[in-house]
């Protein structure tokens, strides 16, 4: 007996539906209130001021994961051990376009920013994604806002 005679139409629709799109999910965003609770792991939490962003040229290539160079100055500090002045570095998740509904900032609106808000682990974003944020200019407590309760 061959597994295949078993097996309905909508029972082999879903299989090869889920075949096609779990390698999808894996890679799309978090939900909200998911990206909430990692946000605010955050060890640190500073403004920027932008003095360089690096775009690499596999930016826009098909497939390509790219992460792109941010060095600033802080500007604002509301949590941990950077201090107003103090130089950092760090690498945002870059692409010219949305990749399975993962947040990817794009290189553009990264080479124009002049301040960015960033939580951060170890000198790095918690999460790429809301975990990076451009702003207009600096500002006096946190910018960023859960999507959700505690």
């Amino acid at each position: 007996m061959i597994l295949r005679d078993h097996l309905t139409k909508p029972v082999c629709t879903a299989l090869t539906l889920l075949a096609v799109l779990a390698p999808t999910a894996l890679t799309a965003a978090l939900p909200p209130c998911a990206q909430d609770r990692e946000i605010r792991t955050a060890t640190d939490v500073v403004q920027i001021k932008v003095t360089r962003v690096d775009v690499p040229p596999e930016v826009g290539q098909e497939g390509a994961t790219v992460m792109c160079p941010v060095r600033g100055e802080v500007v604002r500090s509301f949590r941990g051990g950077f201090t107003v002045g103090d130089e950092i570095d760090f690498t945002v998740l870059c692409y010219t376009r949305m990749v399975g509904g993962a947040y990817i900032t794009s290189p553009d609106a990264l080479l124009d920013a002049r301040v960015i808000e960033a939580h951060l682990i170890e000198g790095q974003p918690v999460w790429n994604g809301p975990s990076v944020q451009i702003l207009a200019e600096a500002t006096d407590e946190i910018a960023w806002k859960p999507f959700c309760k505690e």
